[in-house]
């Protein structure tokens, strides 16, 4: 049981980053397609 607790944050830590990761590639690629169809 101790070890569920203490590896539960681990997993919090590392799916928020990858979010963020997820996001800011999405972002990047939003924005060259914008700059793209202006351009």
């Amino acid at each position: 049981m101790m070890q569920h607790v203490t590896r539960q944050p681990r997993k919090i830590i590392t799916s928020k980053l990858f979010d963020i990761i997820v996001k800011s590639v999405y972002r990047k690629t939003w924005f060259f397609l914008f700059c793209y169809c202006v351009l």
